[in-house]
């Protein structure tokens, strides 16, 4: 599903990956850990063929250098935007370390799992609730907007939204990095029950 071949980054004349070699089966769950800085984000970026929001999610100036990148068998570095979009619909999906505001400030957490579960083929309310329970979303939490969260709350919500959209491929870019110990093993438990089913790449600063 994700094919790596000699690839290398850089922002401006620094190397942020030289000559990365990385093949990812369907159904793998695998973690890219390092340091906060290594250029975990920036990778995971490049993957969606977004390279220039560089590792701190702004406008890093890094690009790649040379090396191939593929995700489901389509090129991805130098794709056309319509080509880019169609994997970001409907191959991949992406939780990142910082939401930003990438949350609608006037939809309440449930509103954006129910327009996620749009994109997903429409899973049954039961479905949707599931997810919800076992990335840890309350009815309470449901009834929230995006003001009104935490930023492991928010988090939590952008996770159940990956999930419910049912992705061949999903990134998840620290993301237990805003929640306490009970929330990060459960979230953990639901990540591993997603082994051959879903392609993980799971990007962590923590090696445990």
């Amino acid at each position: 599903m994700i094919e790596v071949r000699r690839l290398t980054l850089k922002a401006g004349k620094t190397a942020i990956l030289n000559e990365l070699d990385l093949f990812i089966n369907f159904g793998e769950c695998v973690a890219l850990t390092g340091r906060s800085g290594a250029g975990k984000s920036t990778f995971l970026h490049a993957l969606l063929g977004d390279v220039e929001r560089g590792s701190n999610g702004s406008t890093a100036q890094a690009s790649v250098v040379s090396g191939i990148i593929r995700v489901a068998g389509r090129v991805v570095n130098g794709a056309s935007s319509a080509k880019l979009g169609f994997l970001r619909r409907n191959v991949m999906a992406m939780v990142p370390q910082r939401l930003g505001g990438s949350l609608n400030p006037q939809f309440t957490a449930r509103q954006h799992l129910k327009e996620a579960a749009c994109l997903g083929g429409e899973l049954s309310p039961k479905a949707v609730r599931q997810i919800a329970e076992n990335v840890g979303l309350s009815e309470t939490l449901l009834a929230k907007r995006p003001s009104e969260l935490s930023g492991g709350q928010a988090q939590r919500v952008f996770l159940a939204m990956g999930l419910i959209r049912k992705p061949k491929i999903l990134i998840l870019d620290e993301p237990t990095s805003a929640l306490d110990q009970a929330a990060t093993s459960k979230i953990l438990n639901t990540i591993r029950d997603l082994r051959g089913q879903t392609t993980v790449l799971f990007a962590s600063h923590n090696e445990d």
